[in-house]
């Protein structure tokens, strides 16, 4: 059986497409975040790897699992957290813990052969309202000084633009884990909390909170026109997470 290296645009496009298809066929209800397991795997089978395990236990976090991981050159380890967006689950503020989460749990793997990346992906109408340009739940104004004048509306870059980069001319985001905003800061303080134990069982040392954490966009594809009536196409994007340049 023919072979080949492991290219994580052709993992990207060969998740979106297989998304699609399932989708245009009439069976959304099969898709979710397990459900993203099946085109990953079946690419990394064919391809050139040394090792692949599913629920793959976190090397430094007692009880705690990566959705997959693979060995290359039998020394690369390669460690992978999916996400799908359904039903608006992004907006949640549940989701968005799960998926600060996420980035944590790859942050902390990193040693010299060590790679992470974050992959998320749904519907292309879900994936940009509800992830790359999530509005806020309520409109906000700015109340104007001058008696006379209109309130202003803030515009939203987007709640999760803090954390991923959608430009691949500016792929790199470094999220700052001291963030005093209290929707961020509330997340970040939340997980340094609950995880402290699973770190200290599983390596006998404390959790160290770094200042901050490095999100580089990878793939990202493009979006799709479909005519009124037709089914949406997915759209996915991939970030590696590494280790900010001012780590502490």
């Amino acid at each position: 059986m023919m072979t080949k290296d492991v290219n994580v645009n052709q993992l990207a496009n060969a998740v979106m497409w297989w998304l699609s298809y399932t989708s245009a066929v009439g069976r959304n209800y099969v898709l979710s975040e397990g459900s993203i397991k099946f085109p990953v795997s079946e690419y990394l089978e064919r391809s050139t790897i040394d090792e692949i395990e599913l629920e793959y236990g976190h090397p430094k976090l007692s009880r705690k699992r990566f959705d997959l991981f693979f060995k290359k050159n039998s020394a690369e380890k390669i460690f992978f957290e999916f996400k799908y967006i359904k039903n608006g689950s992004t907006r949640t503020q549940d989701e968005k813990q799960r998926v600060f989460n996420d980035l944590m749990r790859l942050h902390l793997i990193h040693d010299t052969d060590n790679k992470a990346y974050f992959l998320i992906c749904g519907n292309q109408s879900d994936f940009i309202k509800d992830f790359q340009k999530i509005s806020p739940n309520k409109d906000q104004f700015i109340t104007p000084r001058q008696k006379d004048s209109l309130p202003t509306k803030i515009i939203s870059e987007g709640f999760y633009t803090k954390w991923f980069s959608f430009d691949a001319n500016l792929p790199d985001k470094e999220i700052d884990l001291n963030d005093t905003v209290k929707e961020y800061k509330d997340i970040y303080d939340l997980f340094f909390k609950e995880y402290a134990g699973p770190h200290l069982a599983k390596t006998m040392t404390a959790l160290d909170r770094p200042d901050r954490i490095k999100t580089s966009l990878v793939f990202l594809s493009g979006n799709l026109e479909q005519p009124t009536g037709l089914f949406q196409p997915a759209k996915i994007g991939i970030w590696e997470i590494s280790k900010a340049s001012n780590y502490s």
